[in-house]
């Protein structure tokens, strides 16, 4: 039990700190300080219990998972930057937006990831996961899952209002300010989008889930090259 439960435990944190450390080194020209963006994983990472415990007040269906939950999710992550980072100089180009908004995703999702890959490990039966199966391939199914698909997709959302908020950060007019508003707004409605698809439970809704998850990592892969080439 002990040995399942930590071999879970480090398969749901390991893929958030892979993914974190990638993002760094998408700033290639003038890396952030890892203490800063060590920082700016660990508030994002407390900001997702109270955050869970916020929209578990409300009654579950479709309404909690695809309206309220992504604007709280979201909300959350972009006060844990303005809490790390926003006042910090080295948060001084627009690029930093989105290694701080992803790190703060990192840490939102790396918290999640635990969460949910102990309960399927150790009471699956909330998660609606084959109480069959061993509590460690129960977990680290769960884990993989998270790490590969919904960790990368909260850093993706999250990048769409960073980026805006560097800008903001760095020097940019008023007119950012509404980029910023309409940047979280795109932000939430892939995020509602993703969580509908996993409320289906079915290979179609798996591929969704993946495509977008893709599709986002190679549009913010380009964003990363067209600012720091």
């Amino acid at each position: 039990m002990i040995g399942a439960a930590a071999a879970t435990l480090a398969a749901a944190i390991i893929p958030g700190l892979i993914w974190l450390w990638l993002f760094r080194l998408s700033d290639w020209r003038h890396p952030e300080p890892w203490r800063l963006v060590i920082r700016t994983f660990l508030t994002g990472a407390a900001m997702a219990v109270p955050t869970a415990l916020l929209v578990a007040l409300a009654p579950a269906g479709e309404m909690r998972s695809v309206v309220l939950t992504p604007v709280a999710e979201e909300a959350a992550k972009l006060l844990a930057v303005w809490i790390a980072v926003w006042r910090n100089p080295a948060f001084d180009e627009p690029v930093d937006g989105l290694v701080y908004a992803a790190a703060a995703a990192f840490g939102f999702a790396t918290v999640e990831a635990i969460g949910y890959s102990l309960l399927a490990a150790f009471a699956p039966l909330e998660l609606a996961v084959d109480a069959g199966s061993s509590a460690l391939a129960a977990g680290m199914a769960m884990a993989v899952l998270r790490g590969l698909i919904t960790g990368p997709a909260h850093a993706l959302w999250s990048c769409v209002w960073g980026y805006p908020l560097g800008v903001m950060r760095t020097g940019g007019g008023p007119a950012w300010r509404w980029r910023l508003v309409a940047g979280f707004a795109i932000a939430v409605a892939g995020h509602a989008m993703f969580n509908a698809l996993s409320m289906e439970q079915n290979p179609a809704a798996l591929g969704g889930m993946v495509a977008l998850v893709i599709g986002g990592l190679i549009l913010v892969r380009l964003q990363f090259r067209r600012m720091t080439g």
